[in-house]
C-alpha cells in the first residue's frame, strides 16, 4: 500500500499474512484498513503498528499473523522512518554506491502477541534514492532444482546497472526471477515496492 499521510509525507507498507484463500484475504483488508486508520490519526508509527497488532490479537480466532513493513517519508527533508515486524530487510540503492540492505529494527510478526512492542529505524534519503521492499515469494523463489533466488541472487540483480525508474527497477527483478525459476512452479505471491525519492 502507498498513501498520503500528513501534507509532507506519503506512507509505504508491504505485508505477508499466513494461509491462503478467504481467510487470508480478510486478515489483509482488516490489517491495511487498521493500519491506515491508526496511521492517518498522525501518530508515531511504532505506536500504530503497536495498536494495529493489538487489534489484531484481540479478534484472530484463527490464529493468523502477518509480516509487516511500514515506512513513512517526509517528502521535504528525506527522512525516512519505518518499522519492520518480522518482515524481509529493506534494500537502499543510492547514487554512485551498491545496493544494501537496511538493519531491521526489533518487532514480532504482527496477531500473535498483544503486548508486543516494535522499534523505528531511520535514516534520510537523497535526491534519487531508492527503497524497495519486497515479499519472501522474491527470495523464494525456487528453480528446478529446488534452489531459492535468494538475497544475494536480489542484491546482484540490482546492483547489475543504474535504474532509470522504481518500475524498471521492478520489471528487471521480475525477469530475473522469472528466468531464474526456469519454468518451476511458482510457491508464493511475488510482491514488490519501489520508492524513488524525487528531492524537494
Amino acid at each position: 500500500d502507498a498513501f498520503p499521510g500528513s501534507p509532507n509525507e506519503t506512507c509505504v507498507a508491504i505485508g505477508d499474512v499466513s494461509g491462503q484463500g478467504v481467510p487470508a484475504a480478510l486478515f489483509t483488508v482488516r490489517a491495511m484498513t487498521l493500519l491506515r486508520t491508526e496511521l492517518l490519526k498522525d501518530r508515531p508509527i511504532d505506536e500504530a503498528v503497536g495498536r494495529l497488532n493489538a487489534s489484531l490479537c484481540r479478534d484472530n480466532p484463527t490464529c493468523m499473523f502477518a509480516t509487516l513493513i511500514v515506512g513513512v517519508l517526509d517528502k521535504v527533508t528525506g527522512a525516512f522512518h519505518y518499522v519492520t515486524a518480522g518482515h524481509e530487510p529493506i534494500l537502499v540503492g543510492s547514487s554512485g554506491r551498491r545496493w544494501r540492505l537496511l538493519p531491521p529494527p526489533s518487532g514480532i510478526f504482527v496477531g500473535i502477541d498483544e503486548r508486543a512492542s516494535y522499534q523505528v529505524a531511520s535514516l534520510t534519503l537523497e535526491k534519487g534514492d531508492l527503497l524497495l521492499l519486497y515479499t519472501d515469494g522474491v527470495t523464494e523463489a525456487m528453480n528446478p532444482e529446488r534452489q531459492f533466488f535468494g538475497i544475494e541472487r536480489l542484491l546482484h540483480c540490482a546492483n547489475e546497472a543504474p535504474v532509470a525508474s522504481a518500475k524498471a527497477l521492478a520489471n528487471r527483478i521480475n525477469h530475473s526471477v522469472q528466468r531464474f525459476a526456469a519454468g518451476a512452479p511458482q510457491s508464493d505471491d511475488i510482491t514488490m515496492v519501489v520508492l524513488r525519492y524525487r528531492g524537494h
